[in-house]
């Protein structure tokens, strides 16, 4: 068992401790691991990516991240071991392509990852080539994301238009229903003074004298005046509250 996949501290088996094998139960364990690996100088980079992601296993990222640190692992390099271990499980590893050609594509999706990698062992891509591959797939991402975000601006954008124009259409339907019973009003109000001219023509009221005549004069008052009341009290109850919320800008 080599140092780097150092199992036991302190006399307990990394299963005894809940960790997975090949985890690190402390920080020291941890660095004396990468330590190991940076002096034998024989260290491969994937070992170096397996002895990132298995101390961010065993410790947490943050807390193996700032053990690292003191073995000179920058924070940008520790994210990146992390990455490309997270993304390559030692059965996706393509053996006819290098450590930097995997890099290259780590933080695309899985199914891009191997896409371009099959292209670049089919083709014998140089790591440039990948790179080149992976910038056109992020950008198409990047692309496909805006595209995404701009049909939803414009599907926003057409609610909020079409708001405003139903809430128009609403308001010319209602302005209509009012037209028309504002016409049938005045066609009542018409029917009525027919109806009044049509007793006033006719022999009954030539007949009439005395109380008849003054009974008749009080009981088309009372109907006239009826149908007065009954107008003033709807401006009075519904008209003009609707015209104070309408000019005010309350709502319901």
């Amino acid at each position: 068992m080599s140092k780097g996949d150092l199992r036991v501290v302190d006399g307990s088996s990394a299963e005894a401790v809940g960790l997975e094998p090949g985890e690190y139960a402390t920080p020291e364990a941890f660095v004396a691991a990468g330590r190991a690996l940076m002096e034998q100088r024989s260290g491969s980079c994937w070992e170096l990516a397996d002895w990132v992601g298995r101390g961010a296993s065993g410790l947490g990222a943050t807390t193996a991240r700032e053990a690292a640190r003191g073995l000179g692992i920058s924070a940008g390099k520790f994210s990146d071991y992390l990455t490309i271990s997270d993304s390559y499980p030692k059965f996706r590893r393509r053996n006819s392509l290098t450590f930097s050609h995997h890099a290259e594509v780590a933080r695309l999706s899985e199914a891009e990852r191997e896409r371009i990698l099959d292209a670049a062992e089919a083709g014998g891509w140089s790591r440039r080539q990948v790179r080149d591959a992976a910038r056109e797939a992020s950008l198409g991402r990047q692309l496909a994301k805006a595209r995404a975000e701009l049909e939803d601006h414009k599907r926003q954008l057409r609610r909020a238009l079409a708001g405003p124009e139903g809430i128009r259409d609403e308001a010319e339907r209602a302005r209509q229903r009012l037209v028309t019973a504002r016409r049938s009003a005045d066609a009542a109000v018409k029917h009525c003074a027919r109806v009044l001219s049509e007793i006033m023509e006719s022999d009954l009221v030539a007949a009439l004298h005395g109380n008849a005549r003054l009974g008749l004069a009080a009981e088309i008052e009372r109907q006239f005046n009826g149908i007065s009341d009954r107008v003033n009290g709807a401006l009075d109850e519904q008209v003009a509250p609707a015209l104070a919320r309408l000019r005010g800008g309350g709502g319901a």
